[in-house]
């Protein structure tokens, strides 16, 4: 008997929109593209969307001398854009995340998916030597071991400081940041996200609690000796982040993988509630699609029913690009875009 999960989503009906495996996942999609169409031909009556902005190819350099190489793919709504990092799969690169960028992107939304160091063009560290001088190195995957995948962390990091001066311009809204992580990029989502909530604050200057919304595609249980482990001590990442989970259900290994996550993370959740009420305010779910493809090559089917990239960009819609607060146990924190950095610097 397979799992089902609900997704909520707000309908005109009031009601609630079932996930499941299987036949059921057709009626939910097109129910929800329905609502999305019948919603896009309001919007589109009132004003047309804006011309989507070219990708670009930009570069980064990391901390600790990596040349990082990232496509970005600009939002059209500004302040109201959500930022998005996409993490690929171990020896992928950017590409594999593309289809998925440009579906958030033309949304209105920014996108940033990096090739993580050792990938795609992302090969170059820059060392420092003394008197000012430096050397190249090539970052070759066949060495790379739990220290390089723990260093992706920089990466993301890298990433986000590239999305804070788009979030100053008025380009997108840091305080909604999102990551989408596919397999080995699950990981890294999962363990960059401990760092982020144990950033610390001054009275003066905000420096973490920024991502609010985790996407785990076919998460491993660990990658070249790196584990979860460390990102379930985390209190709010193992209990308060919004959390999809997406795997294909007929790779008994994969689908096991995501299920022991799944079930190590519900004990901090709490049960999905009977309620559909209640719902709103849930925000661990797990979607399973009937395929043996993991990963990118998940994202990429052409013939699941929904589409995964729009069973994301559905739970986005519903848990974080139309909230203007979250509360995380006692907490509620204010999503509305803010100026970032020292309160005594001028506003530009």
């Amino acid at each position: 008997m397979k799992t089902s999960y609900l997704l909520h989503r707000p309908c005109n009906a009031g009601g609630m929109i079932r996930i499941t495996t299987g036949i059921s996942l057709l009626a939910f999609f097109c129910t929800l593209l329905l609502q999305q169409a019948a919603h896009g031909q309001k919007a589109a009556d009132k004003d047309e969307k804006p011309e989507i902005p070219k990708a670009r190819r930009v570069a980064l350099k990391t901390r600790d001398g990596v040349e990082l190489s990232a496509f970005f793919l600009p939002g059209y709504l500004e302040k109201k854009a959500v930022p998005v990092i996409m993490l690929h799969g171990w020896k992928e690169s950017s590409g594999n995340m593309a289809n998925l960028a440009i579906r958030i992107q033309k949304e209105g939304h920014a996108v940033l998916v990096p090739d993580l160091r050792g990938h795609g063009k992302s090969t170059n560290l820059v060392i420092k030597k003394p008197g000012g001088l430096t050397d190249n190195k090539e970052l070759k995957l066949d060495t790379f071991t739990k220290l390089h995948i723990l260093a992706m962390n920089e990466d993301v990091e890298t990433c986000k400081r590239f999305l804070m001066e788009r979030h100053n311009a008025g380009e997108c809204n840091i305080e909604k940041l999102c990551l989408v992580g596919s397999e080995m990029g699950a990981l890294v989502t999962l363990n960059w996200a401990v760092g982020d909530w144990n950033a610390r604050s001054t009275p003066f200057l905000k420096q973490g609690q920024d991502i609010k919304t985790m996407i785990l595609i076919s998460p491993p249980q660990s990658f070249k000796g790196l584990t979860t482990q460390a990102a379930l001590t985390q209190p709010v990442v193992r209990g308060g982040l919004n959390t999809l989970l997406i795997v294909g259900n007929e790779s008994s290994a994969d689908l096991s993988a995501a299920k022991r996550l799944f079930n190590r993370m519900e004990r901090f959740h709490g049960p999905k509630p009977d309620d559909p009420s209640r719902l709103k305010n849930h925000r661990l779910f797990m979607v399973e699609m009937d395929t043996v493809s993991q990963g990118s090559n998940l994202l990429a089917e052409k013939n699941l029913k929904p589409l995964p990239s729009e069973v994301i960009w559905s739970f986005l819609r519903s848990k974080i690009i139309d909230r203007e607060t979250l509360t995380f146990g006692n907490r509620e924190f204010n999503l509305q875009w803010k100026r970032r950095g020292n309160i005594f610097e001028e506003e530009p």
